[in-house]
């Protein structure tokens, strides 16, 4: 039997939606890195594979600086903060604790930071936050999709 501190299984689930999207996100990311430089996908994973987020997401902020044939991922170059952020958050979610504060019954997400002196930090995520985290992944990783679309006949960027 659940206590009434306990998370509903709905928000569990929500959970679980964030962090499939944000995975698809982060490799799609990586799908991205590829096409820039037109390796194939079993060459990609060589180059992207032990690669962690910082690297990552500089590797796509040069790489779209760089892209001679269209300007297609000028709104990537602007969106990386708050795509580093999601991630960050979705990080913080599978780290935490969950309990519901009572009386209010909102879900609280309580988890040691590293990258913030390991200060302990408890954050109110309710249902609502974690569809509109699901949904920004999701608009992030279509935006990205689109491009490799694009760029599917040859790389974006210049080799010279």
């Amino acid at each position: 039997m659940n206590k009434p501190t306990d998370l509903a299984d709905y928000h569990y689930a929500a959970i679980g939606m964030v962090v499939v999207e944000t995975a698809r996100l982060e490799a799609t990311m990586c799908r991205a890195v590829w096409r820039a430089l037109g390796l194939s996908e079993i060459d990609g994973q060589v180059v992207t594979s032990h690669m962690d987020r910082s690297a990552l997401f500089y590797a796509l902020h040069s790489l779209a600086s760089r892209c001679t044939r269209c300007r297609c991922l000028d709104g990537l170059i602007d969106n990386l903060q708050a795509i580093d952020a999601l991630l960050k958050e979705r990080d913080f979610m599978l780290r935490a604790q969950w309990r519901v504060a009572m009386p209010d019954g909102i879900a609280i997400a309580s988890a040691y930071l590293d990258h913030e002196d390991g200060a302990f930090v408890s954050r109110a995520l309710p249902f609502a936050a974690m569809v509109n985290m699901r949904q920004t992944a999701q608009v992030q990783r279509e935006a990205l999709e689109r491009w490799i679309r694009l760029t599917a006949t040859e790389p974006c960027v210049d080799g010279t």
